[in-house]
């Protein structure tokens, strides 16, 4: 596993390469110039269910790639877990996708949810939906608008006051 530092923030990645990718032009990677289309994924849940983004139609979602070995993204899920309560009941999900690949990390993925009592759906994830939304970076969390446009994309340890004020725009955007 790799990390590096960029304004601040620590960023976790898969390998040496993805790292070295995102060095090159963090900013690239980092921002999105313009809402594109979320693309659609059915991943299994932790009992074994199949959920899709599509199930999701018309809400705001935040969907958060995370991995056990990802020290702050095991941290922000008490944050995400909060946000997802307060929000729920106003059309918002956060939806957990952990991005574990060896057998003993996803073992692993069960005990850290219930030690962090997340209640919010957690997806294991394959390598088209980790590719589809180019993730380079842990965390990576991607802003869903109810017409499922990524609006925002967040990474790296991750100030939950900017993104509670997104999901709230968002969500008072959707009332008028």
């Amino acid at each position: 596993k790799a990390r590096a530092t960029y304004q601040g923030k620590e960023y976790f990645f898969c390998t040496e390469k993805c790292r070295d990718e995102f060095l090159k032009d963090p900013q690239a990677i980092l921002n999105l110039s313009k809402p594109r289309p979320a693309p659609a994924f059915s991943l299994k849940d932790l009992n074994g269910n199949t959920v899709a983004l599509n199930d999701y139609k018309g809400k705001v979602v935040l969907l958060d790639f995370w991995a056990t070995f990802c020290s702050p993204c095991v941290a922000a899920m008490p944050d995400l877990q909060k946000l997802h309560e307060k929000y729920g009941a106003q059309g918002f999900s956060v939806i957990g996708i952990a991005t574990d690949d060896k057998p003993d990390a996803i073992k692993l993925v069960p005990s850290i949810v219930a030690k962090k009592r997340v209640k919010y759906p957690i997806l294991l994830t394959n390598e088209a939906a980790w590719t589809n939304y180019q993730v380079e970076t842990l965390p990576a969390l991607f802003l869903i608008d109810r017409k499922g446009q990524i609006v925002r994309r967040f990474g790296g340890k991750t100030d939950h006051k900017e993104i509670e004020g997104e999901v709230a725009r968002l969500l008072r955007e959707a009332g008028k």
